[in-house]
């Protein structure tokens, strides 16, 4: 049941869940099926849960004037969200008309969606496990933090979250890669498969793996395979036959309210921000799911306020402002009851709310991270048939891990199909620098541009960024959004560990277009609002959407927020999950390891509500 502006406080749900995105819907169906009464409380609009409304989404994309992730799903004063727009200038303080308070010294340059179903409206849809190393930087490598767990204890949950999104990909491609990484670990289990195959790879993949095989890269006396693999991601494929779980075959799951629609990806490259068809995987889907338990509902245009606790470490219950329309003063001030509290928002509002709620932890807010993202681009000699699939197929993922992380990130490389889009503003860049640069008209131009067009690489460098408490969210009571909730204050800089990374993702880019025998055409200036100057060389780096950090897991009060089933040290019955959660972010896009740990602390929950016991065990 999805409802609008209701009080609910005469209620009390099993548990409670703030924020309908990807964490929050997996919680919410594992629990349903269970039987447990389950509440979910979003701040923004539900609309996109009907078939004909999620299509109308797509005229506001068309008419956009500039087209970002967030421009198919409109702005709500009530639920505020940032926009990667928003960062206008190098300098943090220009950046006064966003949700974020950006205090600098490094903008930072991620935005998120806040309405029902969350990032996964407008994300790519990479799935990437992360790898056994990453769970122990610290360790390992001397950097960051290490987990609270290891890679093994999390690798059902993936295999489950596999199933859950619907994964396209080859597991013989992963298990290879696995061999380059040096993973000594059984990465995926022997007689695993992903639920579908593969998407086929698109031209400039073939391209690059013919042009790259058996070609390599030395870093600090090792050298280093550039192996083109193909990357699971969470679209609709061809279902593999090979494939079971628990016993049952694999059944794509196609649009919401339509399940005629979007049961193959077809192409359209409009993945990022909106699959038209629906054949990628968004939330919606599972909380379409979810819904057909009979035991969940939802409530939209819900801003949930405020945490209650009593004087034990209790949770008692939730405030949240009800709105009907954009009218600041309209509104009505509800709670909610459960048993087990579960926020599921984005780790900027989960950490926002812990704040404002005056939750006992020094570290709540800390170690803020993300994927700065390093764009290249090049011009091949032959013409390579781009614009075609979703916007990247397969990447070079061999240089994800390496003795070099002692001193530097390491980063994985995307191999994109949509050539200079995000880089370069193509084609409507192209063709203003052939009209009015080289003077082509008429057939000159067409011919031009065709040819221009169909060469183009663009190949984006995706960098690990180790926690560092210094990167935070903050609240000023005094700072207030139009609806009288805080504003984030975002502090943020890269560490010269991730800029080191990036003046090696440099170097690695300008010998893959040596090796491709393309020209280099990668050009950052000062006006760049991510521009970065190191050893006299310029960067400018983007940020991949990826939020992370804010409320991280640990071993005890005195290194984490929570533990690692995402239970909040010192509160018998709050929970703050998903990506606010990871204390690494290794070079892995985070939705599957964010759905994995979901879908643990789901059965943790379960079993700890069928036990009438909300404890783990003593904090520490």
């Amino acid at each position: 049941m999805i409802n609008e502006c209701i009080d609910v406080s005469e209620k009390e749900f099993d548990v409670v869940i703030v924020g309908g995105g990807i964490a929050g819907s997996l919680i919410a169906k594992q629990l349903g099926i269970y039987g447990k009464k389950v509440l979910i409380l979003e701040a923004g609009e539900s609309k996109h849960m009907k078939y004909l409304d999620y299509q109308r989404n797509l005229d506001l994309y068309y008419s956009a004037s500039v087209k970002s992730p967030n421009s198919p799903f409109s702005s709500n004063s009530h639920a505020p969200q940032p926009d990667e727009l928003d960062v206008i200038s190098k300098i943090p303080y220009m950046n006064s008309k966003g949700y974020f308070i950006q205090m600098g010294p490094t903008p930072y340059r991620s935005d998120y969606t806040r309405h029902l179903g969350g990032a996964t409206l407008h994300w790519l849809g990479t799935c990437l496990r992360m790898i056994p190393d990453d769970f122990k930087t610290k360790t390992k490598f001397g950097v960051g933090l290490d987990w609270p767990l290891t890679y093994e204890e999390l690798r059902p949950y993936y295999e489950q979250a596999e199933y859950e999104i619907g994964i396209s990909g080859e597991v013989n491609d992963q298990r290879e890669l696995g061999q380059l990484l040096n993973i000594k670990e059984e990465w995926f289990g022997k007689e695993y498969v992903f639920p579908m195959h593969k998407i086929p790879e698109s031209n400039i993949d073939k391209y690059l793996s013919k042009q790259l095989e058996g070609k390599s890269i030395t870093f600090q006396g090792h050298q280093y395979s550039l192996k083109v693999t193909s990357t699971p991601q969470a679209r609709n494929g061809i279902p593999n036959m090979k494939y079971r779980y628990r016993g049952e075959p694999y059944k794509p799951v196609g649009a919401v309210g339509n399940d005629f629609q979007g049961k193959r990806c077809v192409g359209y490259s409009s993945c990022v921000p909106i699959c038209p068809i629906q054949a990628k995987y968004s939330a919606l889907k599972t909380l379409d799911s979810a819904l057909k338990s009979g035991n969940v509902t939802i409530v939209s245009k819900a801003v949930v306020t405020e945490i209650k606790v009593d004087g034990f470490g209790k949770v008692e219950k939730v405030v949240y402002k009800a709105y009907t329309s954009n009218n600041p003063n309209d509104f009505s001030l509800y709670t909610a009851v459960g048993k087990i509290f579960v926020l599921a928002a984005n780790p900027v509002e989960n950490s926002k709310l812990m704040l404002k709620s005056l939750i006992k932890n020094d570290l709540i807010g800390k170690y803020l991270m993300d994927h700065p993202f390093l764009l290249t681009w090049g011009l091949s000699p032959q013409l390579l048939g781009i614009f075609k699939g979703p916007g990247s197929t397969s990447g070079i993922e061999s240089l994800r891990n390496g003795k070099f992380r002692e001193h530097r990130s390491a980063f994985r490389i995307e191999i994109g199909n949509l050539g200079w889009l995000w880089s370069n503003g193509a084609p409507y860049s192209i063709i203003n620098s052939l009209v009015f640069e080289k003077n082509n008209s008429g057939k000159k131009l067409r011919e031009s541009t065709y040819d221009m067009n169909q060469r183009q690489i663009q190949l984006g460098f995706m960098l690990e960024q180790p926690a560092e408490a210094t990167n935070r969210i903050t609240i000023d009571r005094r700072e207030k959004d139009s609806f009288g909730n805080l504003r984030p204050i975002i502090n943020y800089k890269l560490s010269e560990y991730t800029i080191k990374g990036m003046e090696a993702a440099k170097q690695t880019a300008s010998t893959l277009y040596s090796y491709l025998g393309a020209k280099e055409c990668t050009s950052y200036t000062d006006d760049d609002p991510g521009f970065i100057q190191y050893n006299n060389n310029s960067y400018a780096f983007s940020g991949a959407g990826h939020f992370m950090g804010g409320h991280v897991m640990g071993t005890s009060i005195h290194n984490s927020v929570v533990d690692k089933y995402q239970k909040v040290w010192g509160y018998k019955n709050l929970f703050a999950v998903g990506c606010g959660s990871l204390p690494t972010t290794g070079t892995a896009n985070p939705t599957l390891t964010l759905a994995a740990l979901a879908l643990m602390s789901a059965k943790w929950i379960n079993n700890s509500l069928e036990k009438e016991k909300i404890t783990i065990g003593v904090d520490k």
